[in-house]
């Protein structure tokens, strides 16, 4: 037997596989017997319909009677498995011959007779726990919260329940899988059906395996299936590696969450840190000098990458489970346009379903028709007969009839409009005669409780002030209750943060998402949208938009990407802001200027950089001012958009003033950037002798990119004299530091034998370990080679 296993030893874990098996094929039965003294093997094999009775206890005399050649096997398996574990001297000498192909079939046809059982079982096994990144768990739990909302209150839609769930379960093709969109109205109730469908989905499987209470405890649409919310998370990052984390729970075979890194552009200083919106690149060393449109590309290489990866993560599940149903809900949550749904694979593996919603007739339902394959389904009203399911009044008298039949025709039958009218119900403010008839009804008489005349006049200016606070950051990120409460200080309302999540619970906490998560956001976005338009005024507008900036530009511990997506979100003419509006959003960076915030000055740059593929005009004027404070870091990269004239009026004198600036400071990026433009005459007047001063200097102080385009160009006499050793010495010290774009150039090198002597199998290594850490150009260039059959 393969590595030093023996018969024996199989036949040891005999009775324990057949009991694993009876647990899976027969749940019930095995609960009932897994506590008996008489669960044993011979109780198994029969519980496994393996041997009928009158064939499980014959004499060892009488097998041969068995007319069954697999019977007969399995009979001598049992029989043999004590004499040959316990007392090897009593193995009748018959059996020995057939003691493996004995084994072989007590383990195997267990298998072939219950297979659709196993299989039917399996669908609910959780294999491993999910991901710990405190990131990943925050946005798991949103999720949860989310989900759990919709489905307090679900009630009614059956019929569209029951088709959806039968469409998902029917594949129409052997070739791909099959995109579904579900689209309807603001208030149509395309988030609370998405929840229904995971709750309807689990109860088609029993949850199995070890880690099935913590994966539940956080995602309890799993196994069911995989799920996000656009609310929740507009970043395709972060929706990927979700779905990511969520299929590994489910399979064996893993995808890696290093590919999620994407694009692994490096930072300067040696360290791995991938160019990616999942950081803000808090770079002390800058970055690459290129121009908007090459960042661009790296954004589209990156959404390629996730799409890439997805795909991979649908193909893994369906290739263990048979398989995938994967829900996302309210895709104009992520994009308004479609372009930021690159993400989705074009086609999907055989086996996956994928779940979308959109509101009707906005541009990224034309984008996703123009873009994918999809069938679409339209949410019908509700009809008359669904009313009382979702009001929760009996119709046992006329005065509750009557209701419901004013209900129906006040609303059409259009599902936000009842769903507030049973709210009404539930609140005791009803009866047969009143009921709110249409959207903006219902929206004024949400914002109303936010101003209820019942409680204390502190506590409906806190609620005011929060509610103008909270749809102004509706379409820009959630908000943490810690922030809402500095922010409230502004208008002398000092309160502790158990005093104000209580406060928004009691009141208006069916209006909100996240409060329990401490992740706040109204839970309509047409709701934020009518409180910000037309209950508030311009006025009320205009000054919430002055004290919100003199709140972020105050506070220290706000998120980067709360301060950077406000003032993105508030300067853009092109989001349908008055001009008022922005130009005091655009006095944001003065504020932190002023303040001398410069490190946050930069870091909303970077993220512009980061999360839009180009720095905005926003972001760029913050760039200006950290540069201008004496930033080393804003000073290397304003400089490079000054000496190129990307994106501003270049302006070579400021920009080489800038540059040698902080390269005289000792900042090794700028060394090394300064290096590259006077040697290549790149911006700069060229200078070779000064230019290789400063690269060599900063290659020196180890700076990775300087020594791995020292060690380029002296391997190929690039404006430098060639010197092969010198130049290998540099590539090998940057590979040594992990440095990706390295590991990659010297790779390509001994595979193509360029400079170097070839080296196939260190070439293969090098290459093949970048492109495993997720760097792209290695990725690209392994797969390119494997395709073409390069060495």
């Amino acid at each position: 037997m393969d590595s030093g296993v023996q018969p024996e030893d199989l036949l040891r874990k005999i009775e324990v596989w057949l009991k694993a098996i009876h647990r899976v094929t027969f749940p019930e039965s095995w609960q009932n017997w897994k506590d008996q003294k008489n669960y044993n093997l011979p109780r198994v094999i029969g519980l496994l319909e393996l041997l009928p009775r009158k064939e499980l206890f014959l004499s060892e005399e009488q097998y041969e009677s068995i007319d069954d050649g697999i019977r007969q096997l399995i009979f001598i398996a049992k029989t043999v498995r004590n004499p040959v574990t316990h007392l090897p001297s009593k193995l009748h000498t018959k059996f020995q011959r057939e003691l493996i192909p004995a084994i072989l079939a007590a383990i195997v046809s267990p298998l072939y007779k219950h297979f659709d059982e196993i299989n039917k079982s399996l669908h609910g096994l959780i294999t491993s726990d999910l991901s710990r990144d405190p990131g990943l768990v925050t946005l798991i739990k949103q999720i949860a919260s989310e989900r759990n909302g919709h489905l307090e209150y679900f009630g009614a839609r059956d019929k569209l329940i029951q088709n959806l769930l039968e469409k998902l379960a029917v594949f129409h093709s052997h070739t791909t899988g099959e995109y579904l969109l579900l689209s309807g109205g603001e208030g149509s109730g395309k988030s609370a059906i998405c929840s229904k469908i995971t709750e309807e989905l689990v109860k088609q499987m029993v949850p199995q395996g070890s880690q099935k209470r913590n994966v539940r405890r956080l995602a309890p649409w799993l196994p069911g299936c995989l799920l996000h919310f656009g609310k929740q998370s507009n970043l395709p990052h972060e929706i990927v590696g979700s779905i990511v984390a969520q299929a590994n729970t489910l399979i064996i075979n893993k995808v890696s969450h290093e590919e999620l890194e994407g694009l692994s552009e490096q930072d300067d200083s040696g360290l791995n840190s991938p160019l990616s919106s999942k950081q803000y690149l808090r770079r002390q060393s800058g970055l690459k000098h290129r121009s908007n449109n090459v960042f661009r590309t790296e954004t589209k290489e990156m959404m390629q990458l996730y799409n890439r990866v997805l795909y991979q993560a649908l193909d893994h599940v369906v290739a263990e489970r048979g398989q995938v149903i994967l829900i996302i809900d309210a895709l104009d949550e992520i994009s308004s346009s479609g372009s930021g749904l690159s993400f989705l694979p074009k086609t999907l593996p055989v086996g996956a379903k994928v779940l979308l919603t959109v509101r009707r007739n906005t541009p990224v339902e034309a984008w996703l028709k123009d873009h994918l394959r999809v069938t679409e389904l339209i949410i019908p009203l509700f009809d008359r007969s669904e009313i009382p399911l979702v009001t929760k009044v009996e119709e046992i008298n006329e005065e509750a009839k009557q209701f419901n039949d004013r209900v129906w025709e006040a609303s059409n039958g259009w599902p936000l409009r009842v769903a507030e009218a049973a709210r009404e119900v539930r609140e005791k403010q009803w009866n047969s005669k009143h009921v709110n008839i249409d959207n903006d009804d219902i929206y004024r008489w949400q914002a109303d409780k936010w101003h209820d005349t019942n409680v204390t006049e502190e506590d409906r200016r806190v609620l005011s002030e929060t509610l103008l606070l909270l749809s102004i950051f509706e379409p820009v990120a959630p908000l943490d209750l810690a922030s809402i409460q500095v922010y409230l200080e502004h208008f002398g309302l000092r309160l502790r943060q158990p005093e104000l999540h209580f406060k928004l619970k009691k009141h208006v906490g069916y209006q909100l998402q996240g409060l329990d998560l401490n992740r706040v956001k109204l839970r309509l976005n047409a709701f934020a949208d009518f409180v910000r338009n037309h209950y508030y005024s311009r006025h009320d507008r205009r000054s919430a938009l002055r004290s919100i900036v003199e709140w972020l530009s105050e506070y220290d511990d706000i998120p980067i990407e709360t301060i950077a997506r406000f003032l993105f979100f508030w300067t853009d003419f092109h989001m349908g802001q008055d001009g008022k509006c922005c130009k005091i959003a655009e006095t944001l960076p003065t504020k932190l200027w002023e303040k001398n915030k410069i490190a946050t000055l930069y870091e909303i740059a970077i993220f512009s950089l980061n999360e839009k593929g180009a720095i905005t005009p926003s972001g760029m004027k913050c760039l200006k001012l950290s540069a201008e404070a004496g930033y080393y870091s804003a000073e290397n990269l304003y400089s490079s958009y000054l000496l190129d004239g990307y994106g501003i009026e270049k302006n070579t004198r400021e920009g080489e003033h800038l540059l040698r600036k902080a390269a005289m400071a000792g900042h090794k990026p700028a060394m090394c950037n300064l290096g590259i433009r006077l040697l290549d005459g790149a911006g700069l007047e060229q200078d070779i002798e000064e230019g290789e001063r400063w690269l060599r200097r900063a290659a020196k102080e180890g700076h990775n990119r300087a020594m791995t385009n020292l060690g380029g160009r002296l391997l190929d006499g690039n404006i430098l004299p060639v010197n092969v050793a010198e130049g290998e010495k540099w590539l090998k010290k940057a590979v040594q530091a992990g440095y990706y774009p390295a590991m990659d150039e010297l790779g390509q090198r001994l595979l193509d034998g360029k400079g170097l002597p070839e080296d196939l199998k260190e070439g293969e290594r090098l290459l093949r370990e970048a492109a495993e850490a997720g760097f792209n150009h290695s990725m690209f260039m392994l797969g390119s080679r494997l395709l073409d059959g390069a060495d």
